[in-house]
């Protein structure tokens, strides 16, 4: 189940990663003309050796060419956004699952923002992405909770880690209403999970199937429907498997988290 539900909500890290993208551009609006300039000037001077030279002289000459508050404010700019190219890499390069660490870079870009927005140079930009990333991220209710389960269904995270990040983001107060929150969602899709596969559906299924066949046609004389004793018995023991399944979830949450390694396949 784990590994399947991971691979499915690769989806949803895709969809956070197009969000993180269309921030970054809304940021970039709010310098566009010195990046422009400095962009402009660096694929003049690639073209030819001998361009070296003819930049120096218009910059003698006072023509409009980078200044060096523009290639500071651009060399800022650049610095600023090296982390959302970092997480755009690993997420569309990377051959193995990243579900699971897509909270954890959704975090560190909120941190990344809120940093920003203290520094005079970076304001401007980082309150433009802000309000793209406050619209899909600024509350938990706004985002697809498949992503914190995945956060939660890795053996070196669980809950715990989920804890951990919702103090550092928001402090302790609110922690333990987003975690019931959080939790309730997720037994309430692992109970729908259960019910899907559990031996009663299927059971469901076949008698329902077995109903159509035999509709309209005479059933065989010797046939005999099991005992009710040995039905209500069976219903029973479906019963226990869905509790114990429930109970298998629980105990994995509970156990001890895996120490981390660059070895370890979350799908293994």
């Amino acid at each position: 189940m784990v590994e399947k539900c991971l691979m499915e909500w690769e989806i949803e890290n895709v969809f956070t990663i197009s969000v993180d993208n269309a921030m970054v551009q809304d940021g970039i609006k709010k310098v566009d003309k010195a990046v422009q300039i400095v962009r402009w000037a660096v694929k003049w001077i690639r073209q030819s050796p001998s361009r070296i030279h003819k930049f120096t002289e218009f910059a003698k000459a006072g023509f409009s060419i980078p200044s060096s508050s523009d290639w500071e404010r651009v060399r800022n700019v650049c610095h600023f956004l090296k982390p959302f190219h970092d997480v755009t890499l690993r997420i569309f390069v990377t051959l193995y699952v990243t579900s699971n660490t897509c909270i954890e870079d959704i975090y560190s870009i909120r941190t990344l923002l809120d940093d920003a927005i203290s520094d005079s140079s970076l304001c401007d930009i980082a309150l433009a992405m802000k309000l793209k990333f406050d619209k899909y991220f600024g509350d938990i209710e706004k985002m697809n909770l498949l992503l914190y389960f995945a956060l939660i269904l890795d053996l070196r995270n669980k809950v715990k880690y989920l804890v951990i990040l919702f103090e550092d983001c928001y402090g302790e107060k609110g922690v333990e209403a987003k975690k019931k929150y959080i939790m309730d969602s997720m037994y309430e899709l692992y109970n729908d999970y259960i019910r899907i596969h559990s031996p009663s559906s299927n059971s469901s299924t076949a008698e329902s199937t077995t109903s159509s066949s035999i509709l309209g046609k005479r059933q065989n004389p010797d046939f005999m429907a099991p005992n009710p004793p040995l039905r209500n018995k069976l219903r029973e023991k479906m019963k226990t498997n869905i509790v114990e399944s429930i109970r298998e979830l629980e105990k994995y949450l509970e156990e001890r988290v895996e120490d981390d390694s660059e070895m370890l396949s979350i799908l293994d």
